[in-house]
């Protein structure tokens, strides 16, 4: 897990990623609101990963049944581990386009 994650992260903890500079996300302080991100295409789930390790509350949303049971799959063994747990618990997955969830 510990090489998963330094393979996602980098050496920066994905501080240093683009999709997190474009949205801005500083460090939480205790007890402050997080961000919340949408994620409109989670595809693999890289984004939306790299969104919740810095701070970030995810929904992501994927539209293909196949690719969303891959990444549930992944998000409940992340929710197993405890390097990885509290990054898998900012991330909420819907099934479907971000259209549906933007309208609720």
């Amino acid at each position: 897990v510990q090489e998963i994650n330094a393979q996602i992260l980098g050496p920066g903890g994905g501080g240093g990623e683009a999709v997190v500079k474009a949205c801005g996300i500083k460090p939480v302080a205790a007890g402050a609101p997080r961000l919340r991100v949408l994620d409109a295409t989670a595809g693999w789930g890289r984004d939306s990963w790299l969104l919740a390790h810095v701070g970030a509350e995810v929904q992501s949303c994927e539209r293909s049944p196949v690719v969303q049971a891959l990444l549930r799959d992944g998000l409940a063994r992340a929710a197993m581990t405890v390097q990885t747990a509290e990054t898998a618990a900012r991330i909420q997955l819907h099934a479907g386009s971000a259209q549906d969830v933007l309208l609720q």
